[in-house]
C-alpha cells in the first residue's frame, strides 16, 4: 500500500492518495456476483477513484467494495480513461480502508448559540 499527499478539487471532503488492491463486486438480476480485481488511487470517507477497472461499470450502478473482510456499498459516478472509475459512497460510516491517514468526517455545522445564552453571556 502507498499513500501519500491529500488534496480537495471541487469535493465536499479532501481524498487521501492511496494506491492498494480492493475488490468490487457487481451483483446483476438473475446472474451470479461477477468479482473485479482493481486498485484505488485516492480515497476520503464519501467516496474513492479506482483503476484497472475491466468490467465496464455504468454510471449509477451499486457495487460493493471489499477490502480485508471489510465491505460497502457504493454508487459508480463517472467513467473515466484508462479505466478509471469515480465512486460515491451510500454507507460513509464504515471505513473500509482502515487507515489513520484519512481525513476526519465533517464536523456538522456549529450550532450558533440560542439567542438567551447569548444575552447572558453579553450581560
Amino acid at each position: 500500500m502507498h499513500v501519500t499527499t491529500t488534496y480537495k478539487h471541487k469535493r465536499k471532503e479532501s481524498r487521501t492518495k492511496a494506491v492498494m488492491p480492493v475488490r468490487v463486486r457487481r451483483s446483476r438480476e438473475g446472474e451470479d456476483d461477477e468479482i473485479l480485481l482493481c486498485c484505488s488511487y485516492d480515497i476520503s470517507r464519501e467516496g474513492a477513484c479506482l483503476g484497472g477497472i475491466r468490467g465496464g461499470l455504468s454510471i449509477g450502478e451499486i457495487v460493493t467494495l471489499e477490502r480485508m473482510g471489510n465491505k460497502a456499498r457504493f454508487r459508480v459516478c463517472w467513467n473515466g480513461k484508462n479505466d478509471m472509475v469515480g465512486l460515491h459512497s451510500l454507507q460513509p460510516e464504515r471505513n473500509i480502508w482502515r487507515l489513520g491517514a484519512l481525513p476526519p468526517p465533517p464536523q456538522a455545522a456549529a450550532q450558533k448559540p440560542s439567542r438567551l445564552r447569548w444575552l447572558a453571556w453579553a450581560s
